[in-house]
């Protein structure tokens, strides 16, 4: 055989090798996920904090307690997603996220007592949040060095709702004669928008094992109204007369932007073969942190006390399960 016909022999074979080393190879865009339909649903321990709300109108404790009462109560949260994953490194998704993290409760007594001269008072405090959302969004899956990463981006809705109530009540006794004072307040507080959201997810695979380690960030923008009630009653009492009341109300709306951040770290269970297309199912374990700007209002405009800083901010988190699935 000439040296002619060798060359091109060397080099067709050299060829052929790289082909089939590429063909081995995985897709430098597509992460390894299964196509087809895919779906996943979750539940969470929510754990809230945000901006306080000053306790509406008078009177005021006169030693010891708060004066105001923050987001902070502790309840349940879950999720729903539902997508369809192309051929192509392409997924469209429906997701519903839901949170119920209860109320808070907050009493401040006070009490004063001079020879027959005795004043006490109670300020109680009740507030409660919760929220959900619907996203649909498109994503496009790629690998960035060992992880596989989802890039994504779409539309997001959100309904937040807030109510908060609040009374206060003081009592005075000299020599037989007492006076009574008492003042409730509520309000009710909900909005509702739409708005773009962006985000990635990564997948980091733990060497040949059936564990990985998994993780999300995302942020919107919602633009929205924010609707509002308030509602005040005084009374006013000398012994068994009264001597005083009145009651007063007012509804309002704005329109507002709220602003959301969303992270997620969580360490997943393939229950299929680790090195495969992509598991069957999996279960997933982490901690779920969820932060909102604008979208508290915990001023207060009616009654005998107002307070300003109507746009407060809503803090989210706690430990979650999921379970995730290709059909």
């Amino acid at each position: 055989m000439s040296a002619h016909l060798k060359a091109i022999r060397r080099h067709l074979l050299a060829g052929v090798s790289a082909t089939a080393l590429l063909a081995a190879m995985p897709a430098t865009v597509q992460a390894q996920e299964k196509p087809g339909v895919y779906g996943s649903i979750d539940g969470q321990f929510v754990i809230t904090g945000g901006s306080a709300t000053a306790l509406a109108g008078t009177p005021a404790p006169i030693t010891g307690g708060g004066t105001s009462v923050r987001p902070s109560g502790n309840g349940i949260g879950g999720g729903l997603a539902l997508g369809y994953r192309f051929m192509s490194p392409w997924d469209i998704q429906l997701g519903a996220e839901i949170s119920e993290p209860g109320s808070t409760t907050t009493s401040s007594p006070g009490k004063f007592t001079l020879g027959r001269l005795a004043f006490a008072n109670v300020n109680t405090a009740r507030q409660s949040t919760s929220h959900y959302l619907i996203d649909f969004d498109v994503g496009y899956n790629m690998q960035l060095g060992a992880c596989d990463t989802r890039v994504f981006g779409g539309l997001r809705y959100a309904d937040f709702s807030q109510q908060y109530a609040h009374s206060g009540t003081d009592t005075g006794a000299f020599y037989g004669y007492y006076s009574y004072s008492h003042e409730a307040y509520s309000r009710q507080v909900t909005f509702h928008g739409i708005g773009p959201v962006l985000g990635a997810s990564d997948r980091y695979h733990i060497g040949n094992s059936n564990f990985s380690l998994v993780g999300m960030a995302s942020g919107s923008v919602v633009f929205g109204t924010l609707h509002r009630t308030e509602s005040v009653t005084d009374l006013t009492k000398l012994s068994s007369f009264i001597i005083g009341s009145a009651q007063e109300s007012s509804n309002r709306q704005d329109s507002r932007a709220v602003y959301g951040v969303q992270a997620e770290l969580a360490v997943a269970y393939a229950l299929g073969q680790p090195l495969g297309p992509g598991p069957d199912m999996e279960v997933q374990a982490g901690y779920r942190l969820e932060q909102w700007w604008n979208v508290i209002d915990s001023g207060v405009s009616i009654g005998t006390a107002t307070t300003g800083g109507i746009h407060g901010s809503l803090t989210e988190h706690g430990p979650f399960v999921r379970l995730k699935g290709n059909f």
